[in-house]
């Protein structure tokens, strides 16, 4: 392309984009619009697109200089839009941005995949400015925007496949709102990247490639708002989903062919107003046709028409009289050709015959409209009739005894027009009728005057709906005869037969009645009319219930259809009232009848009866507090209610103060009576009680207490001056103190041992309940703690006793006593002690306040004894080595050390160690030899004894010896010393409390000794002497349980 021409081009290019902006303001908003990419808005180099303009004014045109990665423009699929279709193998579009674009950020991109796989639709440019749009590698079937980094996958949700654009609309921020067609999918973190440009249908370094169609993409440097997001959501689904359309409303000006309705492709859920589902319908009738159908957005459609057909007018069904013709006919121009069912093809036909007649309307192309109908004849000529001839008296009536229900006008003999005739010496009559459809009948009946017929007369009670009324005949006769009988016939239907007739009908309005008079000379009369049934008033009144001890005014709200209501009958639990509305007060709460009759103008009356509900009121009392000047009042709500149900409480203390607490306070303004009202008010039925009560305000008196100074640990009288207030006395007095550092019993202040400034109290009350508290100084003055510290009170003679007093300080004076002989004036002394017995040490200290304490210690001085226990013995095995740990206890009252520890195994082994610390007296001591044993070559040791020896003379031997053993079975360890002179030593190991049986036995097989011994369980140390008679060799038999062992043994004396 030459320079000038691609000038041009780039001009015309510039005046579109103008044209552009200022339009889209219409479609879309504009504020902070950064990117606008079109599919119909590219340069094309080979068919390919080389750069994709930016509709949005800012310049950013996407651009591919290889041709090879270059996308395809597609012809105009999407609703007349084209797409840009990437490949999945290598296509991709960049631009850079000249600044970093930070969140938040709105993208909206209309797409469709091709293929699924590991794909993006968008990306940046580099590597740490990335926001990606696309499918993970993770998950195929995940729709995802990311702008964590290629180490995340983002925020994503489930996108089933589609062969249908889609509108992603993207608010990037914090959190990120993802939405699908309009639908909000998922909010979350996307992650907090901007982008310095953008990649289109790959990621930023040439990978995942995307496979499938781009139409639009739009981003803005913001979020949106919800209303700014939909507006551009609707213009981009509007442009690539139009609404349906069924176009413009039709008329059809000739002819009865159908004509096709339809709707374009790319819609589901079709619905017409028909009840088809298709894209396609036909009609040929005219009217209006709506169709409703779901885009592939899944919005909603729909669209109306109407269609308007020519149509003639044909013929409806007909009548016509006995006798007679009529004629029918279409009412059709132009080119159209006429086919009756009688074969006829004129536009008129004439028919004289009752039946079903057609016809049919045809336009030149064959398609036609057909109509039925129907012709009846009308009898009413033959069928109207006076009946048979008459006898009959003067005053009688003639009618019509069959048609008379279709007659519409008469013209009788006489000239008369009446349905009726009435007879008056005629000896004939004769009737024309014409009936709703002009047919004429006419008849003639001949007549026998029989005599006069009676005068009909009659009174009635009040006619009032659903109650009795009573009908009286008054009838007379016109001549000697008299009357017999009277009929009545009450609604058509129900018959009474005498002077007095009494009925009862349901409904208001008009009542046909019918009455015949006969006379006893064979002459009757007979009259019918209509009497008004009226209104009975509706009974009711208000209010249905009320609260005992409260005035209620009952008042009626009865009302009537017609008229007025005029009288009232009232019967409240036995009192009568007479009036619409009147008060009335229920002493207590129960049940009670209530009555009200209620009769209208026109005489009609109707009651109502209930039970009228009279509710339980709460209780109002109160109590109050003293009443005094300056102080709020306390007002205690001694108010009860029925059941306990809730109640709401409304005080009123003045014509502005009130309140609604269940116990409020209030203070008063000066001294005097005041009246205080209460209010209660039950919730659960809203009943009240009401109380008023007077309360007194009297003057206050006036606190004075006086300040105090004292020692801790100390005694101090109260005092104050307090006054009581006018024309009141003093009748209590509280100190208090405002930290516990004291007890106060009435006047008297006990200090506890706390020194410092603190704050009393004094609390005075009047003779009119009032009270005043004031506070004063409190100083009280450290008291020394006379504390005797010295290491023991029991020391072992002799020895030199050390006492001191704790917390010594320079302020203090001290003063030492032994049995009440002063020995120094020290913090500290030391006294030598010689001889057994009881030293009682005193101790007195004083402050520089004069504040004092003295305390006393007794000593006590013991002869020193030793007393060594090996409390327990155990061994275990570690290692190779055998970890022996006893447990000694100082039973004496010396301090023990430096005691030998001697340790014997079962094969003989041994050794000795020294205890290095110092045991005191009463103090355990766990303590492991630091001496190990190797483990003998023959296995675990059966077991291992401990013997402890202290310097001094141990005052109890026997409990510094303790055995161990290492297993639970029983062992006969061989004699010692083996020659043997005066006794013989042997070792027996039991797991229980047993007997050891021991025998001696000479060589020849002569028993020479038997003794049986008590065994514990554990190690047994067991000396037997050696029999007299035994010398050289003999044998020891020794059994435990059913152990037993023989030893050979020599003796030698």
């Amino acid at each position: 392309m030459s320079g000038f021409f691609r000038f041009i081009f780039l001009l015309f290019l510039l005046q579109s984009w103008l044209i552009t902006i200022n339009s889209i303001s219409a479609q879309i908003p504009t504020d902070n619009l950064k990117l606008w990419l079109k599919a119909d808005s590219v340069e094309l180099v080979s068919g390919l697109v080389s750069q994709w303009y930016d509709a949005s004014g800012n310049n950013l045109h996407l651009s591919q200089s290889n041709e090879v990665n270059r996308p395809l423009k597609t012809s105009n699929i999407y609703a007349g839009h084209p797409a840009i279709r990437f490949d999945g193998t290598n296509d991709q579009l960049k631009v850079s941005f000249s600044e970093l674009m930070n969140q938040p950020v709105t993208y909206f991109v209309v797409w469709k995949r091709n293929i699924p796989k590991a794909q993006n639709i968008l990306d940046g440019v580099d590597e740490f400015n990335r926001v990606t749009l696309g499918q993970p590698y993770s998950n195929l079937e995940f729709f995802a925007i990311n702008a964590k980094g290629s180490a995340y996958l983002g925020l994503y949700y489930t996108k089933p496949e589609t062969s249908n654009l889609t509108v992603s609309s993207i608010i990037l921020s914090s959190p990120t709102n993802f939405f699908d067609n309009g639908v909000l999918k998922i909010s979350g973190d996307a992650g907090n990247m901007g982008i310095n440009g953008l990649t289109v249908g790959a990621a930023y370094n040439n990978s995942r490639f995307f496979n499938g169609d781009i139409v639009e993409i739009i981003i803005y440097d913001t979020n949106l708002t919800d209303t700014q997001r939909q507006q551009v959501e609707q213009y981009l689904m509007d442009k690539y989903a139009p609404p349906i359309s069924l176009g413009e409303d039709i008329t059809v000006d000739y002819g009865f062919c159908p004509i096709t309705l339809q709707v374009n492709e790319g819609y589901s859920d079709i619905e017409w107003s028909t009840g088809d589902s298709t894209e396609q319908i036909t009609v040929n009738q005219s009217g209006e046709y709506w169709v409703t159908a779901t885009d592939f957005f899944g919005r909603i459609t729909s669209d109306t028409i109407n269609v308007n057909f020519f149509e003639p007018l044909l013929p409806t069904d007909i009548v016509f009289c006995y006798g007679s013709q009529e004629t029918v006919e279409v009412n059709v121009t132009g080119d159209y050709s006429v086919v009756w069912s009688t074969n006829d093809t004129a536009n008129s036909i004439s028919i004289s015959e009752p039946g079903t007649y057609w016809v049919k309307v045809i336009d030149t192309l064959g398609c036609f409209i057909q109509k039925e109908f129907d012709a009846y004849v009308d009898m009413f000529p033959v069928t109207a009739t006076l009946g048979d001839d008459k006898a009959l008296c003067n005053g009688n009536r003639i009618v019509l005894e069959n048609g008379a229900e279709e007659a519409v006008t008469y013209l009788w003999s006489d000239g008369s027009s009446l349905p009726w005739f009435i007879v008056d010496n005629h000896t004939q009559a004769s009737v024309t009728v014409t009936n709703i459809n002009g047919c004429i009948a006419y008849d003639t009946v001949q007549i026998n005057i029989l005599g006069n017929a009676p005068n009909i007369a009659f009174d009635h009670t009040p006619i009032c709906k659903g109650n009795n009324f009573v009908f009286n005949s008054l009838s007379q006769t016109n001549d000697s005869s008299s009357i017999d009988t009277c009929f009545w016939i009450f609604n058509q239907t129900d018959t009474i037969i005498g002077n007095e007739a009494v009925y009862i009908y349901p409904e208001v309005g008009n009542l046909p009645v019918y009455l015949h008079v006969t006379t006893t000379a064979g002459c009757y009369k007979d009259t019918s009319f209509y009497a008004t049934v009226n209104h009975i008033p509706n009974v009711s009144f208000v209010p249905n219930s009320a609260c005992e001890r409260n005035d209620v005014l009952f008042q009626s709200t009865s009302t009537i259809d017609d008229g007025e209501i005029t009288e009232w009958h009232w019967d409240v639990n036995g009192t009568q009232y007479y009036t619409s509305g009147f008060n009335h007060s229920f002493d207590s709460a129960g049940n009670f009848s209530v009555s009200l009759i209620t009769i209208s103008d026109k005489g009609c009356a109707d009651s109502i009866e209930s039970m009228f509900n009279v509710k339980n009121s709460p209780i109002a009392d109160f109590t109050f507090g003293k009443g005094c000047e300056g102080e709020p009042v306390a007002f205690f709500n001694q108010s009860s209610s029925w059941l306990g149900t809730s109640v709401d409480y409304i005080w009123y203390f003045d014509s502005l103060s009130q309140s609604t607490l269940i116990n409020p306070e209030h203070l008063f303004n000066g001294t005097g009576k005041f009246p205080v009202k209460l209010v209660a008010t039950q919730q659960v039925n809203h009943c009240k009680d009401t109380i008023v009560k007077t309360v007194l305000i009297s003057g206050k008196p006036t606190s004075l207490p006086n300040d105090v100074e004292v020692c801790a640990k100390d005694i101090v009288t109260l005092t104050d001056n307090s006054l009581p207030g006018e024309d009141e006395n003093i009748i209590s007095k509280v100190w208090g103190i405002s930290q516990p550092v004291g007890n106060i019993e009435e006047l008297f202040l006990y200090t506890f041992d706390t020194s410092g400034v603190f704050s009393l109290t004094l609390t005075v009350e009047n003779s009119a309940g009032c009270t005043d508290m004031k506070q004063s100084q409190l100083i009280i003055y450290e008291t020394p703690d006379a504390i005797i510290s010295t290491p023991l009170d029991t020391v072992y003679i002799p020895t030199t006793a050390t006492l001191f007093a704790e917390d010594p300080s320079i302020t203090h004076f001290y003063r030492w006593y032994i049995d009440n002989v002063f020995l120094s004036d020290n913090a500290s002394i030391t006294h030598q002690i010689n001889s057994e017995g009881a030293y009682n040490f005193g101790l007195a200290v004083e402050t520089n306040k004069g504040c004092s304490d003295s305390t006393n210690r007794v000593l006590t001085a013991l002869v020193p004894s030793v007393d060594l226990e090996v409390k327990s013995l155990s061994a275990v095995i570690y290692d190779g080595k055998i970890l022996i740990r006893p447990v000694f206890r100082n039973n004496g009252t010396s301090p023990l050390s430096q005691f030998v520890i001697n340790v014997r195994f079962d094969n003989g082994t041994s050794f000795s160690e020294i205890f290095e610390s110092t045991l005191y007296p009463g103090n355990e001591s766990g303590y492991t030899l630091h001496t190990r044993m190797n483990t003998p070559e023959r296995g675990t040791p059966i077991y291992v004894c401990l013997d402890a020896v202290t310097i001094q003379l141990d005052q109890n031997p026997d409990n510094n010896y303790k055995c161990y053993v290492f297993d639970d079975n029983i062992h006969i360890f061989p004699p010692s010393p083996n020659p043997a002179k005066n006794e013989i030593k042997f070792t027996v190991i039991s797991d229980t409390e047993s007997s050891c049986e021991i025998s001696i036995i000479s060589s020849n097989g002569a028993l020479l000794w038997k003794d049986t011994r008590s065994i514990t369980s554990g190690v047994n140390d067991i000396v037997i002497p050696t029999p007299a008679s035994t010398l050289d060799i003999n044998y020891m038999k020794v059994k435990v349980n059913s152990t037993q062992q023989v030893f050979k043994i020599i003796v030698r004396k």
